[in-house]
């Protein structure tokens, strides 16, 4: 007896086009992106030093990226996040293996405002769940600072956090100008805690004469 229900169509969450269906595909892809888009976010892990730190690093920040970090983001398209980490998941579970994990923390207005927080709920779809050792300082609080003391003063380590390595990964979504991320890591450096340094994209004028 055949059934009546249809068969669910799966579509690219990057362009929305249905995807194509393969037999065992399962077994070589994932239903995230179709061909064209997979293309644009597949590969090893890359590297470059930046101001004395290895970074490791997914994929260019292009325009192609940009606009679909910002549609993931600010226009809250949550099941974009699938399609960040998950084509590079063996990757990042052998860079993180025998360490702990942690993220460059949003403002708490800023994670109220989106209603989740990016980087932690992309990561959560490859099963990684990151310790929250850092908390960014209002905004608020730092309106009368200089430029250089708010970004000295812009995250705090929180002490009451166990964990059971000192061997981190700290993950960031985008490096642009690098404040966020080698402030959070000589603030981890600083308690004691060895730091390997990921991002998602990397701002292209990193990559210039490479």
């Amino acid at each position: 007896m055949h059934s009546n229900t249809p068969k669910r169509q799966s579509h690219c969450l990057w362009c929305l086009k249905p995807l194509q269906s393969y037999d065992f595909s399962f077994l070589i892809r994932h239903d995230y992106l179709c061909e064209e888009h997979e293309v644009c976010l597949s590969g090893k892990l890359k590297q470059i030093r930046i101001k004395q730190n290895m970074i490791h690093y997914l994929t260019p920040y292009t325009p192609e990226i940009a606009s679909l970090m910002f549609r993931y983001k600010e226009h809250r398209d949550v099941p974009l996040g699938g399609c960040l980490f998950f084509p590079y998941h063996k990757h990042i579970k052998k860079l993180i293996k025998n360490k702990i994990v942690i993220i460059v923390p949003s403002s708490q207005q800023k994670t109220s405002e989106r209603g989740f927080h990016p980087l932690k709920h992309a990561l959560s779809l490859i099963g990684v769940t990151p310790y929250e050792l850092l908390i960014k300082v209002s905004s608020q609080d730092q309106k009368k600072m200089k430029k250089k003391e708010r970004v000295l003063t812009q995250f705090e380590f929180v002490s009451s956090v166990l964990t059971p390595s000192k061997h981190v990964v700290l993950f960031d979504d985008v490096l642009t100008t690098g404040h966020s991320l080698f402030t959070c890591k000589e603030i981890l450096e600083h308690q004691g805690y060895h730091v390997t340094c990921c991002v998602f994209a990397i701002h292209l004028s990193w990559l210039k004469g490479i």
